[in-house]
Order: structure tokens, then sequence, then C-alpha cells
């Protein structure tokens, strides 16, 4: 079962998600929910307007950060284990971000709706970003 985070107004462009494990591990499933929300906060703040889906697993020792807007399957794994506190967690995310932007050849910034909708597509309609080439 999955639990899902609709966040509303400013927000409501970021998708968190985690799965529940058991009922022993409510405590890092609710460090895994703060530690999601605050990537999603510090990427919507820096990169306003794009569509970020956030997940971490502290047990599984990874965060991932995906563009819904440019790809569902290719994103950015952080590896925990060199991570130091939350506030380097979420410096490499912001970092991570500007990957995936950069990757699909948009600049870091504010979302550009128009210019997302004019990214080069193949057959089945998935942006095809630094494959482009």
């Amino acid at each position: 079962m999955s639990q899902h985070i609709q966040l509303h107004g400013d927000d409501s462009n970021i998708l968190l998600t985690n799965e529940y494990m058991s009922p022993e591990d409510t405590v890092a499933e609710a460090y895994d929910m703060a530690r999601s929300k605050d990537i999603g906060e510090a990427l919507n703040a820096h990169y306003p307007g794009h569509l970020w889906a956030i997940r971490v697993q502290s047990q599984q020792g990874i965060a991932t950060i995906h563009n819904m807007s440019l790809s569902e399957t290719h994103g950015y794994v952080i590896k925990l284990d060199n991570v130091y506190s939350a506030s380097h967690l979420v410096k490499r995310s912001i970092a991570a971000g500007g990957e995936i932007l950069e990757r699909f050849k948009i600049k870091r910034g504010r979302a550009d709706n128009e210019l997302l909708d004019a990214l080069p597509k193949d057959f089945a309609g998935r942006v095809l970003g630094d494959k482009s080439k």
C-alpha cells in the first residue's frame, strides 16, 4: 500500500510517495517522508513550476528524484551513505534537480511550459533529452 501526499497551492506540483513497510518501521517512514518533503520544497523553490517526484528510502540507502514532465523513468539517485545531514541532502538534491534539467536541455529555473511542450519526443511521446544528439 502506498501513501501519497497531495499538496495544494504553490506546492501542488510536488509528488511525495513512500510505501508502508511494517508498523515497527514508522520512525524510518516518518524520516523518509520528512526528507522527501524537504527536498520537494527546496526543488520547488529553486526550480518552480516543474513536476518533481521525490522518494527517500532510508532503509535502501537512497533518495530518488524525477522530473515527471521530462521522464518517469530517468531521474537521479542519491546514495544516502554519502550524505552527512538533512541540509546536505537538500543541497545535493538541488544540484541533482539542476542536472536533470540540463540533461534534457532545459535552463535551470522556472518551468517554461511552452518549451517543455516543444521538446523533441520519441514515437511513444517520451522526451528525448540528451539522447537526441
